[in-house]
């Protein structure tokens, strides 16, 4: 990796470096990264550019970032509510609206991730970028749509991201479920943010802005789930 570019890195990079680095352990494989400036070292999480070599995947906590812009939590064997606490820190300057709604959207993400993902880790990242809010669930366990074709019918995985925003789906098969993406969906379009979505083969990105939709069938397949964000910060506009 060239980093030679890089002036910084955005909450959901973060997210994203923690699982590639996690990735290389668990499939024996070294990530080489280059003209890495020292600004960045010192500022994001050392486990990220470190030479130094694994047997096995190290602690989560080592990929654990806080800062007043943003955090990254690298959660393990459970439904992690440590965000909460950092949601809570005055500097984030969240109306308590947006924040209950922040809180629920990672709530219902996170269970999705323990329940349904089997993946050993999950990854949860939020951070303020100049007026705008990131934040986002990432998993590398079972995809969502290898949980959907297990109990509906769909023409290829962009149709199974697609079909799993709709109200009353889901993978559960003992309980009511499907409320986490469909209210998800609904509360960034009433932001008028972006949603990402992506797992397994396919890619769904809305700009609810712009209302304009790209689907994409992805070029290498991602064992996992990803579910990411960004809307402008309602306090700024205030």
């Amino acid at each position: 990796m060239d980093w030679s570019k890089v002036q910084k890195i955005e909450p959901a990079g973060l997210a994203i470096l923690s699982i590639l680095f996690d990735q290389s352990i668990e499939k024996k494989c070294k990530l080489i990264h280059e003209n890495i400036k020292p600004v960045l070292k010192k500022k994001y999480p050392l486990i990220l550019f470190t030479d130094e070599k694994f047997s096995q995947l190290p602690s989560p906590v080592l990929h654990d970032f806080n800062r007043p812009n943003a955090f990254l939590l690298c959660c393990q064997g459970g439904v992690d509510l440590r965000y909460k606490e950092n949601l809570a820190r005055s500097f984030f300057n969240l109306d308590e609206d947006l924040l209950f709604s922040v809180q629920l959207v990672f709530n219902e993400l996170i269970q999705n991730a323990v329940d349904h993902s089997t993946s050993e880790r999950y990854y949860i990242y939020f951070g303020l970028e100049d007026d705008e809010v990131h934040f986002g669930v990432l998993d590398m366990g079972v995809s969502l749509p290898a949980k959907m074709e297990q109990k509906y019918n769909a023409i290829d995985d962009i149709n199974y991201l697609e079909l799993s925003l709709k109200e009353g789906i889901s993978t559960r098969r003992q309980r009511v479920g499907g409320l986490g993406l469909f209210h998800t969906f609904h509360m960034i379009q009433g932001l008028k943010g972006k949603f990402v979505f992506i797992s397994r083969d396919g890619q769904i990105r809305r700009y609810f802005s712009q209302r304009k939709v790209n689907r994409m069938k992805l070029k290498h397949r991602l064992n996992g789930t990803w579910v990411m964000f960004t809307f402008k910060n309602q306090e700024q506009d205030s």
